[in-house]
């Protein structure tokens, strides 16, 4: 499947750079265990559903990791799709902001629930498309995270369907978010996840080196979709 560049074509490569971070697991991570967290503190009735959502989230994270320790290790994937592994990017954005967004909403404004999910849903998409137009994934990589991470936030939204964030605790994760935001946009130290994982993969396959993601498209007859990957 070759990428589709028609509908980034409008925006110039910076303006998607800026929405690459919303999938940053450095950023949305603490956000999610800090909104569970304050969830199950203030209701005791929500503290096995925030759980549940933090071991979905979890177990995303997982398949995707092992998804791309699969690739580095035996160069696994569907050539195709031009498909190799979930896009960790996509995969955090759709399992998280939905539901960000249905926990933050305001228990008084009829239909805001379902307009802030919506909301997180659309900006998962465009974090995910992002790392298409930044050359870090194929499209069918990032179907596949949004898919993934979809299915654990329709999950996640189902056991959490009664509960909401009062002020108090929204208002708590404003300064949170604003710090993470600014550590993700200029970060003082990059964690280097995917070299972790490369490393993983030889060490599980005995490979002398990873599985090259430049050279597996080359021999599947695509060209080089960039240098980002995540």
């Amino acid at each position: 499947m070759a990428v589709l560049p028609a509908m980034g074509d409008g925006l110039p490569l910076g303006s998607w750079r800026w929405f690459t971070p919303w999938g940053d697991a450095l950023l949305v991570l603490p956000l999610v265990a800090c909104a569970a967290a304050l969830l199950a503190w203030h209701h005791r009735d929500a503290r096995r559903p925030a759980l549940r959502w933090l071991l979905i989230v979890a177990m995303a994270g997982a398949v995707t990791a092992a998804s791309k320790i699969a690739f580095y290790g035996w160069g696994t994937g569907v050539p195709a799709w031009d498909l190799t592994c979930f896009s960790g990017h996509a995969v955090v954005a759709m399992v998280s902001w939905p539901v960000l967004g249905a926990l933050l909403a305001p228990r008084r404004w009829p239909g805001a629930r379902q307009a802030m999910c919506l909301g997180g849903i659309v900006l998962a998409l465009l974090t995910g498309y992002s790392r298409v137009h930044v050359g870090g994934h194929s499209l069918a990589e990032v179907i596949a995270g949004a898919g993934l991470g979809g299915l654990g936030a329709w999950l996640a939204l189902r056991a959490l369907r009664t509960h909401t964030l009062d002020l108090a605790r929204r208002v708590v994760l404003v300064p949170l978010a604003l710090v993470l935001v600014a550590i993700t946009v200029a970060p003082p130290v990059r964690i280097p996840t995917e070299g972790l994982l490369a490393r993983i993969g030889t060490l599980l396959s005995d490979a002398p080196t990873p599985v090259s993601r430049k050279s597996w498209r080359q021999a599947h007859g695509y060209g080089d979709i960039g240098t980002e990957k995540e």
